[in-house]
């Protein structure tokens, strides 16, 4: 049996909480496409194809239809859950901002598997996404020139808009080239993670990311990803739900969020890895 947590936000003393240092996560809300549909647990994302025109007959006779392949892509949902017991007495001695920052830490755990979630989609495509760059060096702006120009060439580029997380270093080391600053490639700031460094450079939105949001194939290397928004899904039937309970039977109370959702790359032509090396020392302009 369990009952709510009675005044869970009543003051009762005045002392502050610090986090360990950690991602608040969700740092990649708003950079992927949202699905059409959500039916139970399954995400629809629907497409249609390309069509050509043709030259018309002078004769009346029975058209030829463009036959446009309309296809739907369907992705099923996953809950994740982020549990953590207060021991009974607990809650009468603990301040308020203690009870805060453990359903921050909650906030934060469900936020790092949400960005975790969509660069696992990508990870999980493997060699269906083209990989430029072998490791061996440093991240720098003409391998992002070139990923956003090799999925430019095959059209769309009216609806483009890229995104591009990076490292901690990858991030430094692309301050230290001067073309990352020129006025001329720049655009206005990032507006959808506030208090998250971010830069838009050559119509690409570059954001910092931790290190352990990344998939490491080898020792100071990372692969992340340059996609357009409307190539990666990703979608949820419900929102963040929280329940602070007591349990009889474990003679505590219980904090419970859980999320649920998932992502998927919906056209590998329109994402590109980087495989980088971070562990190099900072250079200006690459060492050139």
């Amino acid at each position: 049996m369990s009952i709510n947590a009675p005044n869970w936000y009543t003051i009762q003393y005045d002392q502050k909480v610090n986090h360990l240092l950690q991602s608040e996560g969700f740092l990649l809300r708003g950079t992927t496409q949202a699905p059409v549909n959500v039916v139970g647990n399954t995400l629809q994302f629907f497409f249609i194809g390309r069509g050509e025109a043709t030259e018309m007959s002078q004769a009346i006779e029975m058209i030829t239809p463009a036959n446009l392949d309309k296809t739907t892509k369907d992705v099923t949902m996953k809950d994740y859950q982020f549990a953590e017991f207060i021991r009974h007495g607990e809650v009468e001695r603990i301040s308020v901002e203690f009870k805060s920052a453990i359903q921050e830490a909650g906030s934060m755990a469900l936020g790092r598997k949400f960005d975790r979630v969509i660069l696992q989609a990508m990870d999980n495509e493997d060699t269906a996404i083209d990989t430029i760059g072998d490791g061996s060096a440093a991240i720098s702006p003409i391998d992002v020139s070139t990923g956003k120009a090799e999925i430019n060439a095959l059209g769309m580029m009216k609806m483009n808009e890229f995104y591009l997380p990076v490292p901690s270093m990858s991030w430094e080391q692309l301050k230290l080239y001067k073309v990352f600053n020129n006025s001329d490639y720049t655009g206005p700031d990032l507006n959808f993670k506030n208090g998250v460094e971010a830069k838009t450079w050559n119509g690409v939105h570059f954001f910092q990311l931790p290190d352990e949001a990344f998939t490491s194939p080898s020792a100071g290397v990372v692969d992340t990803y340059l996609w357009n928004k409307r190539t990666v899904g990703f979608g949820s039937n419900y929102a963040i739900k929280t329940n602070i309970t007591y349990e009889n039977l474990f003679t505590a109370w219980l904090y419970n969020s859980t999320m649920s959702g998932a992502a998927k790359v919906l056209q590998t032509e329109g994402v590109k890895r980087l495989r980088i090396k971070i562990n190099d020392p900072l250079t200006i302009d690459g060492g050139a």
